[in-house]
Parts: structure tokens; C-alpha cells; sequence
């Protein structure tokens, strides 16, 4: 078996062909975690941003997707070997991305920060929602739905 320390090429294989369409060196456990220690150190400022900054940051991701769609598209069609359905996925995107950009801040400006609320029938219970951001999550999508 192979350490998780060492380096190795990874071959892509296109799914319609069955032929090697790229190659890429892995990334090594020691360079995982100064990914993720970076990634936590530019978490923090990213939640003291505030709602309206992550908004306008994604308004600005949403207008560089749009720049690049041949390109992305291109890029899923090889992956997955769907056509049709890299166009739909990528509007799909976009509308999650006005969704969230609209409910984000009136789900996170609905409640006062540090609001106590009684528990009816048991006054002294109480609880206090906080809205605090998960911080860094990995994620290994679905082959078939990457975005």
C-alpha cells in the first residue's frame, strides 16, 4: 500500500472513451493540512464579514462562473460525459445562488444576536440561538451532479 505521505499521479479517464484525458500529483497529507489550517485562518475573517459582504462575494463568484461557462461546461462534459445536463446544472447553481443570497440575510438578521427565549410551560428553561458558522467542511461531490 501506498503512504498517505507520498505523492502519487492520478490518471483521469474520459468516461465515453475510456482514454486518459489528463493526470495530476496528489496532494500529500502534509500539504492537506497547511490547506486546511489556511483555509481555517481565512474562515474567521470570512464570518466577521458579516451577511452583506458573503453576499457580494458570491455575486462576484456567480459573474466569474458566467465568464468562464464554455469552459466549465467543456470541463463536466469530459468529466461526466453529459451535454445537456452541464448547462442545466450550472443554472441550477445560479439559482441557489439568488436564493440564498435573498434568504441568508433575513434568516440570519431575523433574530437579535444573543436573543433569550423562554420555553413555554417551563420558565425556567431558556435558550439562545447563535448563528455560528461551521468553519471548514470537506466535501466530495456526487460524480454526477459536481457543482
Amino acid at each position: 500500500p501506498q503512504s498517505s505521505l507520498a505523492m502519487s499521479v492520478v490518471t483521469v479517464m474520459n468516461p465515453r472513451t475510456g482514454e486518459s484525458d489528463f493526470s495530476f500529483t496528489s496532494t500529500t497529507t502534509a500539504e492537506i493540512g497547511t490547506i486546511v489550517a489556511g483555509c481555517k485562518e481565512a474562515q474567521k475573517a470570512w464570518a466577521a464579514a458579516g451577511v452583506q459582504h458573503r453576499v457580494e462575494v458570491l455575486g462576484q463568484w456567480t459573474g466569474e462562473i458566467k465568464k468562464r461557462m464554455p469552459e466549465i461546461v467543456a470541463a463536466l462534459t469530459a468529466d461526466t460525459g453529459r451535454v445537456a445536463m452541464c448547462n442545466t446544472e450550472l443554472g441550477a447553481l445560479f439559482g441557489f445562488i439568488a436564493q440564498w443570497s435573498r434568504l441568508g440575510p433575513m434568516l440570519l438578521g431575523a433574530e437579535k444576536p444573543q436573543q433569550t427565549a423562554k420555553t413555554p410551560g417551563l420558565g425556567h428553561l431558556s435558550h439562545k440561538n447563535q448563528h455560528v458558522p461551521l468553519g471548514v467542511v470537506a466535501n466530495i461531490s456526487p460524480w454526477n451532479y459536481p457543482i
